[in-house]
């Protein structure tokens, strides 16, 4: 994004929120693209990949589980920050929970924070533990990934638009800035 400060001619506006609102701002053309992680109708929207990351389970480097193997069992007493309602990292983990027939109720303590940079923060001087995106934990020196047992799970990263709109140029022209 900073490389689009450098043409004097192209104006934006950037909005930060989760995937659901960023969703309903598109649908209503408050947007003209979305780069969502969380989950959306293919069919619906058109979309382009940015790209894939590693979805890992996040602590500080002191924690007990910093960078082990886990199994979901493993983790039911530990203190979970994690995004609110409606953002897609918190849907992401939803569906990993309930693909091992569990749901957040299995938890001891659940507590919802809407912004990576505070959940960082709190998983670095607490015992907490959250989950994300890979990057987010080697983003900060004193955060720790760690891993479930059975398999690696990546997500996608998108930018999405509405069909049959000029929004998918935009998205072109956007992603060819980097090369």
């Amino acid at each position: 994004i900073s490389r689009l400060l450098i043409n004097e001619n192209i104006k934006f506006s950037i909005v930060i929120d989760n995937t659901k609102k960023l969703l309903e701002m598109l649908d209503n053309s408050l947007l003209d693209f979305a780069l969502v992680e969380g989950y959306f109708d293919k069919n619906k929207y058109g979309y382009k990949l940015m790209k894939n990351e590693e979805f890992v389970g996040i602590s500080s480097k002191s924690h007990p589980l910093a960078g082990k193997v886990v199994k979901i069992e493993d983790i039911k007493n530990e203190t979970v920050i994690i995004r609110e309602p409606g953002s897609g990292t918190r849907e992401i983990f939803e569906r990993i929970l309930t693909s091992y027939n569990y749901s957040m109720d299995c938890f001891d303590r659940v507590c919802d924070i809407n912004s990576f940079e505070l959940i960082k923060k709190c998983i670095a001087e607490s015992n907490a533990i959250t989950f994300g995106y890979k990057t987010i934990a080697e983003s900060d020196d004193r955060l720790e990934s760690f891993y479930f047992s059975d398999k690696k799970i990546y997500h996608e990263f998108n930018f999405v638009y509405l069909k049959d709109s000029l929004a998918e140029e935009v998205v072109r022209d956007f992603l060819s800035i980097d090369n």
